[in-house]
C-alpha cells in the first residue's frame, strides 16, 4: 500500500524500529509520529506492517561482525580474554563458601533442571499465541514454529562454519589448572554438567536470550524486559564452570543479531506466517470438500 501526498508535498517515509509504524514528512503537515530511523526503500504489506527493513538488516549483520572482529582482534580479544577469567573465578569461587551454594549450583547445573526454563519458555510461547485473540491464534503458532526453525538453522550454520574453521573452545574448568569442579565436590545420583570441550557458543543462553527478543519485538519492550530477566537467570549457572561469559556476549550475541534481523526485518515476521495459515485453510477446505462429494 502506498500513500500519495495529498497536499503535493513531497513525502519522506521513516520508520520506528521497536513498533514498525510508518511515519511521514510532507511540507504541508510535518512530521506525524515519532522518529527513530530512516531508511531508503521499504516495502509495506496491505495492513501496513513492514516486510523489509533493509536498513536494520544490514545494522545487525555488521554489529555481528563488530562482534566477531573484537574476537579476533588481540587488542579487544585481551579484554574479552580478561572479562572471561573474572566473572569465572567469581562464580566459580562461590563453591568454597559452603553447602548451600555447593548444593544449588548443583540443581541449577543438573541437566533435568533444563525443563524449568524450558517450561517457562512454553508458557511466555501461550502467552503470545493467544495475547492477539483467538482469530490470530493460529498465525501466532505458525510463527512460532518458523521462529523456531530460523534459530536452527542459524544453530546448524554456525555450527557448520565452526567446524569449517576447525575452531573448538574448552571451558574453564578444562582450560584453568585452579579451577573448582563441581562435579567433584558432589557425590550422588546429582551429576552436574561443569565441564565442555566445545563450549563455544552457548546454545542454552542462545535459545534463553532469542525467546526474550522475540517477546521484545511481538509485544514490547516490557514483555522483554520480564523476559529477559528471567530467562536471563537461568544462563547464569552455566558460568560456574561450563561456559566462558563470552560464549554468550560474542557467540550467542553473533547468533541472535543475525537470526533476529533475519526475523524482524524480512517476510519472515508477518507475511509468511499468514501466507501458511491461509494456504492451510485452503488444502483443508478442499480436502473437506473432496471428501463431502
Amino acid at each position: 500500500m502506498i500513500r500519495r501526498n495529498v497536499a503535493g508535498g513531497p513525502i519522506v517515509w521513516f520508520v520506528e524500529i521497536s513498533h514498525g509504524r510508518v511515519c511521514r514528512d510532507n511540507r504541508a503537515g510535518g512530521l506525524q509520529g515519532r522518529v527513530t530511523f530512516l531508511y531508503g526503500l521499504t516495502y509495506m504489506t496491505d495492513n501496513g506492517r513492514l516486510t523489509w527493513r533493509p536498513g536494520t538488516l544490514v545494522i545487525c549483520h555488521l554489529a555481528a561482525a563488530g562482534l566477531l572482529g573484537s574476537w579476533l582482534w588481540p587488542v579487544s580479544r585481551a579484554l574479552w580474554d580478561a572479562l572471561d577469567r573474572s566473572v569465572f573465578y567469581w562464580l566459580n569461587g562461590t563453591l568454597e563458601m559452603g553447602a548451600f551454594w555447593r548444593n544449588f549450583w548443583t540443581v541449577t547445573n543438573w541437566r533435568p533442571f533444563d525443563l524449568v526454563s524450558g517450561g517457562i519458555i512454553f508458557i511466555f510461547a501461550v502467552y503470545w499465541i493467544w495475547s492477539g485473540g483467538k482469530k490470530n491464534a493460529r498465525e501466532h503458532i505458525a510463527a512460532l514454529c518458523l521462529f523456531a526453525l530460523l534459530l536452527l538453522l542459524t544453530h546448524i550454520a554456525f555450527s557448520i562454519a565452526l567446524k569449517a574453521l576447525e575452531y573448538r573452545r574448552s571451558s574453564p574448568t578444562r582450560v584453568l589448572p585452579d579451577a573448582i569442579r563441581l562435579a567433584e565436590l558432589v557425590k550422588g545420583r546429582i551429576k552436574p554438567k561443569d565441564a565442555s570441550s566445545t563450549c563455544f557458543p552457548g546454545d542454552h543462553a542462545f535459545v534463553l536470550a532469542a525467546t526474550s527478543v522475540f517477546l521484545w519485538g511481538h509485544r514490547g519492550w516490557r514483555a522483554g524486559l520480564v523476559s529477559a530477566i528471567i530467562l536471563g537467570l537461568f544462563t547464569i549457572p552455566r558460568l560456574v564452570g561450563g561456559h566462558w561469559i563470552t560464549d554468550n556476549l560474542v557467540g550467542t550475541g553473533m547468533m541472535v543479531l543475525v537470526a533476529a534481523s533475519w526475523w524482524f526485518c524480512t517476510p519472515l515476521c508477518c507475511r509468511l506466517p499468514r501466507w501458511i495459515v491461509r494456504s492451510a485453510n485452503t488444502a483443508l477446505s478442499r480436502i473437506g470438500g473432496g471428501l463431502g462429494k
